[in-house]
């Protein structure tokens, strides 16, 4: 409910106005609010917490928790805290609430509206109008913004004079409204010289690459359950169209092809039997959508609502799918005690992307991979995804979803204070920590809440320091403001890296030459002491070295899978890096798939087993992500790899980490026929978590499956053919 001013009927003051009452919008008003200032929070709509708690968007995507903490990181204990309170330490859903060792990673959106509840009245200075819109900005010649006009439900206008104004929202609309600039849609290639610009599918190369207005789609999550006691079952909309659905059935029959659940690849499971569902994509006219008024967009965000039910009754109901997909789809229903204003719905879908600002500097494809370090940095992104797709287009005759960035793992980067206000000229006292300055392929990875609430915070420190000192925001102190920020817990800066990538030389050697191999060291605080070197594929270390660089001759001319892992003097290692070194003449070779990105002309390879983000905690491990079990569907999940002409005889491999507990079944078909192993996940003592299947006459089929004998973990993550003969 609204709070009420103790100003006037018509005149509010404050030292900082907040718009919008999102995760972002929540936590800048309490970092304010922690600074004594006076803040008024103003949110449209009648509920808090965005799409978080309004939305359905209930799961935490972190690759690397060293990059999560301040308000976010309070929120996840609090989250953490009230299920250990009321169900126990070792309850279900205390345990269904971890994701890769990250507490409340998943949690229920009743729950994040009642703990973002309690975190705003620990504060006292904060008033919170909910069900109020800023319908214009009155700014002086100075370009200061001087006041906002809020127009309440009740048809009450009510003008708040503020020093500093922070738009949190996911549309700008305020910041569109004090005339800042902003994009809407994908740069082209040209725009930034960024190479993941742009239309996305080259099956139309006259516009691969080129700029539109289409960002990413918006996400309508479902809240779902299968208990009977807690489910409103689907009904089918007056508005259904299964033709809505055509770019995603092409996806869903290659799934039922490869034995793959429907239903896993759109839904992640949450504590009480609860699971959030993510199911098609409906196109949105941005432009339209953010010209609209208020009735406008209520009548879009319906839409957005009655097709994500109507993709459920789709997947429960058209016959043109399997038996065990509707079979699946209809064991659930909405979740009863979720969103029981708004019939069990969600009101609201993630907007992932709407208005970008175009500001003092905008982050570019460029800063994920290349500038990742900002002198002004105030928070980073640790997410991985490929984002949403934007459009859908035609192909042989069916229909497709284009957009998509399949560009991971990214690396942690650093988000600089500068994309986060505007030129001086436009404005000198706002601040947009959602729709920052960024290009449309930088928003891909930033479209995370855990980013956006990193960022709320930071702003809401910076406004601390704008309303202290009397400067426009774009003069703040940077180092009082990372200082201030990291003592409150928060992370303004990258993790220490401690990487084992390598190179050598010659690039293509020949047997029995000396060949140097040498770490690729990074600037990091973590000083590696230790180097386990494997020259032949093994999973033993051939050369423990105390300095980077090492000479080997390889014995035989093949192309020989290298690995490296490095230590620290803490004892410390780092995932495992492992690249292929093709000998000039090479006679046969050594092969290499990682589950994360198996493309390879060595294999086909499928799975049913969907990824998982990697934490350091469970190293070893290869690469950023690997696949794992979830510790559930017990003989059904798997991977398989089928060899393309491998003669000879070939030791087989698989990496395990710290995961890994079960025992499991590889089937392997070679020349002598089909043999059947169990494979021992728990991990060995070897630095790269390797295990020897066994060695195979010219393999043609392996296949790894979770049929655990002792209900424990199977881990899906690398594979290597190492030839013997």
């Amino acid at each position: 409910q609204s709070a009420e001013p103790s100003e006037s009927a018509s005149e509010l003051s404050a030292d900082v106005l907040v718009y919008s009452a999102s995760p972002s919008g929540i936590f800048a008003a309490i970092q304010a609010a922690k600074g004594r200032l006076n803040v008024v929070l103003v949110e449209p709509s009648d509920g808090i917490g965005g799409s978080v708690a309004q939305g359905g968007n209930s799961i935490f995507r972190v690759a690397d928790q060293r990059a999560f903490g301040g308000l976010a990181k309070e929120f996840s204990n609090r989250l953490y805290a009230a299920y250990c309170n009321r169900y126990g330490q070792d309850s279900a859903q205390s345990n269904d609430s971890i994701q890769n060792f990250l507490r409340s990673a998943r949690f229920e959106p009743k729950l994040a509206k009642t703990v973002f509840t309690q975190m705003l009245k620990t504060q006292k200075s904060i008033t919170l109008m909910t069900g109020a819109d800023v319908s214009s900005v009155k700014m002086n010649s100075e370009k200061f913004i001087v006041s906002a006009e809020i127009v309440l439900q009740s048809g009450e206008r009510k003008t708040c004079a503020a020093k500093v104004f922070i738009d949190a929202s996911y549309t700008a609309d305020l910041g569109a409204k004090a005339g800042l600039k902003f994009a809407v849609g994908r740069e082209s290639e040209n725009a930034y010289s960024e190479s993941l610009a742009g239309f996305r599918s080259k099956s139309f190369p006259e516009k691969f690459q080129t700029a539109d207005e289409n960002p990413q789609a918006f996400a309508q999550f479902l809240i779902l359950t299968k208990n009977d006691a807690n489910k409103v079952k689907i009904e089918k909309p007056a508005d259904y169209d299964a033709e809505l659905f055509s770019a995603q059935l092409s996806t869903i029959r290659q799934r039922e092809a490869n034995r793959q659940s429907v239903l896993l690849q759109s839904s992640q499971k949450l504590p009480n039997g609860k699971v959030a569902f993510e199911g098609a994509y409906l196109m949105q006219d941005m432009r339209g959508f953010l010209s609209a008024d208020a009735e406008g967009r209520a009548k879009v965000f319906e839409r957005q609502r009655n097709f994500a039910l109507s993709y459920l009754w789709f997947l429960q109901n058209d016959e043109r799918l399997s038996a065990q997909t509707r079979e699946e789809a209809a064991t659930l229903g909405l979740a009863k005690d979720e969103f029981e204003k708004t019939a069990n719905v969600p009101p609201m879908p993630f907007m992932r992307e709407t208005r970008k600002l175009i500001g003092q500097s905008v982050m570019t494809q460029d800063d994920i991979f290349i500038d990742r370090i900002k002198f002004d940095s105030v928070g980073v992104c640790a997410t991985q995804t490929t984002g949403a797709p934007c459009s859908i287009i035609e192909r042989d005759g069916e229909l497709f979803y284009e957009g998509r960035i399949p560009m991971t793992p990214y690396p942690l980067f650093e988000i600089p204070y500068s994309a986060l206000v505007p030129k001086e000229k436009e404005c000198a006292n706002i601040i947009i920590p959602v729709c920052l300055s960024t290009s449309h392929v930088v928003r891909i990875p930033m479209s995370d809440e855990t980013v956006f609430m990193a960022l709320g915070q930071a702003v809401g420190e910076a406004a601390r320091l704008a309303v202290e000192s009397g400067c426009p925001v774009q003069k703040i102190d940077i180092r009082s403001l990372k200082s201030r920020l990291n003592k409150s817990g928060a992370v303004t800066e990258l993790p220490p890296e401690f990487s084992a990538e390598f190179t050598w030389k010659p690039q293509n050697p020949k047997v029995s030459e000396a060949v140097e191999f040498a770490h690729t060291p990074v600037s990091t605080k973590e000083k590696p002491v230790k180097y386990y070197w494997d020259f032949d594929g093994d999973g033993t270390p051939d050369e423990v070295s105390t300095t980077a660089k090492v000479a080997h001759a390889f014995a035989k001319n093949k192309n020989h899978v290298v690995t490296l892992v490095i230590e620290d003097e803490n004892g410390k290692r780092s995932k495992c890096a492992s690249k292929i070194v093709p000998l000039s003449g090479a006679e046969s070779s050594d092969f290499f798939i990682d589950t994360e990105n198996p493309a390879s002309e060595f294999c086909d390879f499928k799975t049913n087993c969907e990824y998982a983000i990697a934490s350091e905690s469970q190293l070893p491990y290869f690469g950023n992500n690997f696949r794992h079990d979830a510790h559930s569907r017990f003989g059904r999940l798997y991977v398989e790899i089928l060899p393309k002409n491998l003669g000879g005889k070939y030791g087989i491999y698989l990496n395990t980490t710290l995961s890994g507990s079960s025992i499991s079944k590889a089937i392997v078909v070679d020349a002598d026929g089909t043999h059947e192993i169990k494979v021992n996940f728990k991990l060995p003592k070897n630095p790269y978590g390797m295990i020897k299947v066994g060695t195979f006459n010219s393999p043609t089929s392996f296949r790894i499956i979770n049929d655990s004998e002792n209900k424990g973990t199977t881990v899906f993550d690398t594979y290597r053919f190492i030839r013997e003969d």
